[in-house]
């Protein structure tokens, strides 16, 4: 798949219904996603690429309004001008047929705000590991003490971990880690902190850690492909990204 090839249209693509709701499509479109993961396909191989970018357009209400009346006016938009729409939730100024103006639906993006590299994902992830580990470790093991019930300090470290994963995410628009570095978490399309919602959906592979076991090994697996996930084909954002609709951004300073 190359960004100037041009895109069938999403919905007879995937033989989808017009008139079905956002999440309806966007189920059935990570549906054939899951499946063709199931089947030994790499996230990273066109199909399902291009299965991403319509779940994320298909599946907002915002971005599905750009797309449609882009197919009522005639535009044939390539791959690389839905991704655009997929993560920045607006077309290019390319993008927009001639004689069309705002009014017509067609906006032009501001300068997208920078994203951090793989690397720097990386480290901050490392950096909230330790911090979340070592809360966690501190809490459970301080009722240890206490009470002397491995099973209550298991609960209250996990009870800890989430509260640290999503209460920082959802209340403060990022973790510390991220927060220190100058970065924040948001909505691609509203540009507002996630739901809760949303926050878990982005963060499951560290929540299914709270299962003993397979969930250790499940989430080891997954932090290994979705940091793969993140490279500049995708625009520096990783399916968990895509999954809750969410990116990472360096924040604007206050004027």
């Amino acid at each position: 798949m190359n960004a100037d090839d041009i895109a069938p249209d999403l919905y007879e693509k995937w033989d989808l219904d017009r008139s079905g709701g956002e999440d309806e499509l966007s189920v059935l479109l990570e549906a054939k996603d899951i499946e063709l993961g199931q089947q030994g396909y790499n996230p990273d191989e066109p199909r399902r690429v291009q299965l991403r970018i319509a779940a994320s357009i298909l599946g907002s209400a915002i971005k599905r309004t750009e797309y449609d009346q882009a197919l009522r006016t005639g535009l044939r938009p390539t791959w690389g001008e839905l991704g655009t729409l997929s993560s920045v939730g607006q077309w290019s100024l390319a993008a927009r047929p001639q004689g069309l103006g705002q009014a017509a639906g067609f906006v032009v993006p501001n300068q997208e705000q920078e994203r951090p590299t793989q690397d720097t994902r990386i480290g901050l992830g490392i950096v909230d590991l330790l911090l979340a580990g070592g809360i966690s470790s501190a809490c459970g093991g301080g009722v240890d003490e206490l009470v002397n019930s491995g099973t209550l300090s298991y609960v209250v470290a996990c009870i800890t971990m989430v509260v640290y994963v999503l209460g920082s995410e959802v209340w403060m628009g990022a973790s510390p880690a991220k927060i220190l570095a100058g970065y924040t978490v948001r909505d691609v399309d509203t540009k507002e902190k996630l739901s809760l919602s949303q926050s878990a959906k982005r963060q499951w592979w560290r929540l299914i850690n709270i299962i003993p076991g397979i969930g250790h090994l499940v989430g080891m697996v997954a932090v290994v492909v979705l940091t793969t996930t993140i490279n500049e084909e995708n625009r520096r954002r990783g399916s968990h990204d895509e999954l809750a609709n969410a990116e990472v951004v360096k924040r604007r300073p206050r004027k």
